[in-house]
């Protein structure tokens, strides 16, 4: 499947409407705004997906509308959430998928992983809807396209908290989700972001290179000399700190 689209969604509502979850000094809808806000910001750097960042203030049935509105088939849609649970005790990052999607699997599953990479906090996995705390996720079986629900960690866990709210992971969470998401579109996407990026690094490749083979004698394209060419390139490609 190739994806075109991709939505942000951070759950709840802020700044008004339902907090989520509340812990002491912020709630769950402010935390999904900020990870979901600095998420976008990544991806506006992705010239080759159509990035669409869902209004904070809609949620539940709203929300799944807006969602729906402009979603096709070859949409990701991420929702952004944070985690809680009457035992202090629960900790960890986890995503939730439709059964049966098996790209939605997979991509909860690298999402988990690159957050817990980046964070520290315990990886969970991913799971089916049925298996969270209200057996049913409107935003995973009532949209288009592939959706994953990703609860960045238990706000009411002391570990989960302190790593939510320090200062240095400020961008961890949204850093991984972009991770996490590039890495499932493959290196297709990864090939054509570094395209974009270095665009004015491969003119100079094109330029060196085609300069250099210029002033080289015609025998140089004899078959006998064709490693001559590849000595060209990679030297070329060295000078200007591309690995071969």
């Amino acid at each position: 499947m190739k994806y075109n689209k991709l939505i942000i969604v951070e759950g709840h509502q802020y700044p008004n409407g339902d907090p989520g979850a509340i812990a002491k000094g912020t709630t769950e809808a402010r935390q999904n705004v900020e990870v979901g806000d600095e998420t976008v910001k990544l991806f506006r750097n992705v010239k080759t997906l159509e990035v669409l960042h869902c209004p904070q203030d809609l949620g539940g049935v709203a929300e799944i509308a807006w969602v729906n509105a402009h979603a096709d088939s070859d949409t990701i849609v991420v929702s952004i959430h944070h985690n809680a649970s009457k035992d202090a005790n629960a900790s960890g990052v986890e995503a939730y998928h439709y059964k049966g999607n098996a790209d939605g699997q997979e991509l909860a599953r690298i999402i988990c992983g690159k957050i817990s990479e980046k964070t520290g906090i315990y990886n969970r996995g991913a799971k089916i809807e049925s298996q969270s705390q209200h057996n049913h996720i409107g935003i995973i079986s009532r949209t288009k396209g592939t959706a994953v629900l990703v609860e960045c960690g238990f706000m009411t866990n002391p570990y989960d908290k302190n790593h939510i709210l320090n200062p240095d992971l400020d961008n961890a969470f949204s850093e991984a989700i972009f991770d996490g998401v590039t890495e499932f579109l493959g290196k297709e996407l990864k090939n054509k972001i570094m395209e974009n990026i270095n665009r004015e690094k491969l003119d100079v490749i094109i330029t060196t290179i085609t300069k250099k083979v210029e002033n080289k004698s015609k025998s140089l394209y004899t078959i006998g000399e064709q490693d001559d060419i590849k000595k060209i390139v990679y030297g070329v490609l060295s000078e200007i700190g591309v690995d071969c």
